[in-house]
């Protein structure tokens, strides 16, 4: 089974603007969406396009949670969250403009859950998820979510034996690399924080990614339109570069790269067949408004047209 953990899910508000977007000026909107949010949430919907058997869990609360489960099983994506009483789960606002230059994104924070939801969702790991099981664990927590806590549910997780795919940043990955986990997928800026000094050249990431692979088996950097550079213990280091595509939107970029890696290492692909698929239906979200959004079809007339270089 893939299961996806995501301790503060959104639900995301997406406002397409006529025009472009300036300040001081009334800036008219075309319409209004409202779609999937959180890191995890996204890396369900490519298991279920895909029809992969798959969990969704983490933390939800109020009319908004209700409103994030409804948009999911629509995918066909099953939810199994714990309900936190009198919080609502968070909303976050993405503007698109006619610019092609990008979104822009203003998040809620979100709201911390009580120890006795903190508690269920240890309880729900422990109980359900197996050795044979893969673990989508995206995402940051709600401010002030304690990494100790964080580390908590991670050691809970790992004590299950399942294979963890991470995507965290800041104190959460630092605290999390120490634990190991199977997979992480910081951006450049996410892995010069990491290690603490400033890269300048390919060479400089290629390195760090090798000093990695020491502890955690896959080490994958992702570099924006620029493709990801991916470590694999044993077995190299490759850089996966997309094909050029006009982008709508790079709001879940990266999360559906993740979900890509995860199904095809599920589904038993060699390294090259995982990272060229996650860049193919990276570069197809990149072309769809909504953050969730993705075409396999598009997906597959791109794989032709992923370039892959293996680093000495």
């Amino acid at each position: 089974m893939l299961y996806t953990v995501t301790l503060n899910p959104a639900v995301d508000k997406v406002i397409e603007i006529a025009g472009i977007l300036e300040r001081e000026q009334n800036n008219k909107i075309k319409k209004v969406l409202y779609d999937i949010g959180g890191k995890g949430c996204h890396v369900s919907t490519v298991f279920s396009a895909l029809g992969l058997p798959n969990i969704a869990t983490g933390f939800i609360g109020g009319v908004n949670g209700i409103k994030l489960v409804e948009l999911m099983e629509e995918k066909n994506i099953k939810c199994e969250f714990i309900n936190v009483e009198n919080t609502n789960t968070r909303e976050c606002t993405i503007l698109v403009d006619e610019s092609n230059l990008g979104s822009y994104m203003v998040t809620e924070a979100g709201e911390l859950p009580d120890n006795r939801s903190y508690n269920k969702l240890l309880e729900k790991i422990q109980r359900d998820i197996k050795k044979e099981d893969i673990v989508a664990f995206s995402g940051s927590p709600a401010a002030g979510f304690s990494a100790e806590k964080y580390c908590e549910i991670l050691k809970t997780l790992k004590n299950t034996g399942a294979k963890i795919f991470l995507d965290a940043r800041d104190e959460y990955l630092k605290e999390a690399i120490n634990l190991e986990p199977f997979f992480i997928k910081p951006n450049k800026h996410e892995f010069q924080e990491l290690i603490g000094k400033k890269l300048e050249r390919t060479e400089d990431f290629i390195e760090e990614i090798r000093k990695l692979n020491e502890k955690i088996e896959i080490v994958a950097v992702s570099l924006g339109d620029g493709g990801s550079i991916a470590g694999i213990k044993g077995k190299g280091v490759y850089g996966f570069i997309p094909p050029k595509v006009e982008v709508l939107s790079e709001t879940g970029c990266g999360d559906i790269f993740v979900g890509g890696v995860i199904s095809q290492y599920y589904l038993k692909k060699d390294i090259e067949e995982i990272f060229r698929f996650a860049t193919a239906i990276s570069a197809s979200k990149a072309t769809h408004f909504l953050s969730s959004d993705f075409s396999l079809e598009q997906t597959s007339k791109y794989l032709p047209y992923v370039e892959i270089i293996k680093y000495k």
